[in-house]
Order: C-alpha cells, then structure tokens, then sequence
C-alpha cells in the first residue's frame, strides 16, 4: 500500500497587463493498493486526484484517475502473468496544462486516451528466479 500527497501555489505577476495574472493552487493525492489471494491471484488498484484551482474559470479543473488490475500467475515458478486492467475507470481524465513566460500566459487542454481496458501476457525469461 502507498499514499501520496502534493501540493503547490503558483503565481507570477505582470507589471503591464496585471490581468494576466492568475496565481492558481495544484494538488494531487494518490492511493495505490496491490493484494495477493490464493491460487497466485494478485489484485490491484490505483486511484489519484487532481485539482488545479484558480479564479480564472478555465483552470478548476479537477478529476478522478482510477485504474484497477487482476493478475494470474502462471506456469513453473509463476514465470507467466495474464493481466486484465482497466485505465481511466471514471472516464474523468484530463491533459491540461499552464505554461508561463515573460510576456504570456498559455493555457492547453489535449484530447487524452480515456477508459480502455489492456489484456496482457507477461512470460519471464530469467533464469535466476529461486524456486519456492
């Protein structure tokens, strides 16, 4: 299990046009949780928030980023890992950013790959692995 938290005030001021100023807050606090049951199943689950706050109507932004797995182990010594995992469980992730500079101020919002799900297979192929 981990936790994790961040915080940050950013500000910078124009002297010409004090309208360009938007000092604005930035959090992100994160969980992530991984569990072995029996028969060599593994459970796993992350989930972070992200909040950016300002007056400006265009940074409150804030969302929810959950992701969660289930793993088989497999074979001799659990050398192969079949992986169902889905991303983005919420369908709330966002790519924003602020840039700023001597003379502007740059706002950007991408279009990011929402919820998908991935099917994985991993074989491992080192021979170091000790038996149990």
């Amino acid at each position: 299990m981990a936790l994790n938290a961040r915080l940050g005030y950013n500000s910078y001021r124009y002297t010409i046009q004090p309208l360009l100023n938007h000092p604005f807050f930035a959090q992100d606090y994160s969980a992530q949780l991984r569990y072995t049951v029996p028969h060599n199943w593994m459970l796993s689950t992350s989930i972070m928030y992200t909040g950016m706050t300002n007056k400006n109507e265009n940074l409150d932004q804030n969302y929810i980023l959950w992701n969660a797995s289930i793993t088989k182990q497999l074979f001799k010594n659990k050398r192969g890992e079949l992986t169902l995992s889905v991303n983005d469980l919420l369908n709330q992730q966002k790519n924003i950013s602020l840039n700023a500079a001597d003379n502007f101020v740059e706002f950007s919002e991408n279009t990011t790959l929402q919820r998908f799900a991935l099917f994985t297979f991993v074989y491992n192929i080192n021979t170091s692995i000790k038996k149990k």
